[in-house]
């Protein structure tokens, strides 16, 4: 199974903003993405990760798919080159 994760560290969190400031929000967000990585990892049902971001980030356990578009956007594309794939294997769709 694949998984992919939406993620966004540019303002990330912006809810947050009135509580944390834009880096300790990009901190939050990254360390979230680690915990969320770390889990679909250690589950051991996934054998793709896909994170897509329009920030160059560093995972090792996952494919970094990059974009300028915005998340909804890209999610939305993803989904429809996914259910065109020649495998269709499902994907799981993570927030984090």
């Amino acid at each position: 199974m694949r998984a992919v994760i939406p993620f966004k560290k540019n303002n990330a969190k912006s809810r947050l903003s009135s509580l944390l400031s834009v880096k300790e929000r990009e901190e939050l967000a990254m360390a979230m993405l680690k915990d969320v990585t770390c889990a679909l990892v250690g589950s051991g049902c996934f054998e793709v990760i896909d994170i897509l971001s329009s920030s160059i980030i560093d995972f090792e356990a996952a494919n970094i798919v990059l974009t300028e578009k915005g998340l909804n956007e890209v999610l939305n594309e993803y989904f429809q080159k996914m259910s065109c794939h020649s495998m269709k294997e499902p994907v799981s769709n993570h927030y984090g």
